[in-house]
């Protein structure tokens, strides 16, 4: 666990921070990433605007939360204005801060605005060109999430916990979900199996574990948080931000862009249905089609492969 010295150093790390330039800016999420520099090295810092969090403001005095405001204008029924919110570190944070320091080369690449392609991964495509990258991929790449699961970091941000070391998992809250607002609930079940890296890995031997924790979630996230079953989505990323099994695990109604859209999400429902008909190889054997940043390491294998052009 974090001492309250380190708390206190890595909180004024953020300030130390000086600006070189803007990496993307997303209007829709009323976020923006940015590239600096601490300490000598690069850092990006990543600041994004709360939600309204409905649990802690009281609706019958709504207004008196809007504090300062101008009209902007007004025709017939419709007024526009600028307000400030009241807002308070404890109960309503304005914005939500990551910052990644040391950055690396690929951070910045996933991090800055980039156009995307749609690939069409055949198998032999995979073992020729994707499985080779994963391989580089693996170990003190995910060293973090290994700390996880040997409980060496994090552990006291653990809310579930199936310990066997085959069909087991750790659920734990994504650092993207402030953990107040439920209808953006976000939390992520991290494979206790280190020889599965990806959805390519699933086999029809994996059937039970995926079923284990699909019917353990569903169950018992409920009995923790203030949500139903049915408002639960479990999806998987293909390709992964990291190459150990994941699944994510939302509301229902929260919508993270590109992080839930087509070309990236598979419903962990539609992997379990689709196993149960490929052969022993499961999707390994499959084609695979999905959307790539021009800037992802990947598509610059791809964009180099003959078979590809």
């Amino acid at each position: 666990m974090t001492s309250n010295l380190a708390k206190e150093e890595l909180l004024q790390r953020v300030k130390e921070l000086k600006f070189q330039r803007i990496l993307n800016i997303d209007t829709k999420s009323k976020s923006i990433n940015i590239l600096g520099c601490i300490q000598d090295q690069l850092a990006i810092l990543i600041l994004e605007k709360t939600a309204f969090d409905l649990e802690r403001i009281d609706l019958n005095h709504i207004t008196d939360y809007i504090l300062d405001g101008k009209l902007i204008q007004n025709n017939d029924v419709f007024h526009w204005y600028l307000n400030t919110f009241q807002q308070s570190l404890e109960t309503l944070p304005s914005i939500k801060t990551t910052l990644i320091w040391p950055a690396s080369e690929n951070h910045i690449k996933k991090y800055s605005t980039q156009p995307k392609r749609m690939i069409v991964e055949t198998p032999d495509m995979y073992e020729r060109l994707t499985q080779p990258f994963i391989l580089t991929q693996r170990g003190s790449q995910i060293q973090w999430v290994h700390n996880i699961l040997d409980h060496k970091a994090e552990s006291d941000r653990i809310v579930l916990e199936d310990p066997d070391r085959e069909n087991g998992y750790i659920i734990l809250p994504d650092l993207k979900w402030d953990r107040q607002n439920m209808l953006a609930f976000n939390v992520m079940a991290i494979s206790h199996s280190h020889e599965i890296a990806s959805i390519r890995d699933l086999k029809p031997k994996h059937l039970g574990m995926l079923r284990n924790l699909r019917e353990s979630v569903l169950k018992k996230i409920p009995t923790i948080f203030p949500v139903e079953a049915s408002q639960l989505k479990l999806f998987v990323h293909y390709p992964p931000s990291y190459y150990h099994f994941h699944v994510h695990i939302m509301h229902v109604d929260h919508e993270t862009g590109e992080g839930s859209a087509v070309g990236r999400a598979i419903l962990l429902d539609d992997i379990i249905e689709r196993l149960q008909l490929l052969g022993p190889e499961g999707f390994a054997s499959a084609n695979l089609t999905f959307s790539v940043g021009t800037q992802n390491p990947l598509y610059t294998i791809f964009a180099g492969d003959e078979s590809h052009q």
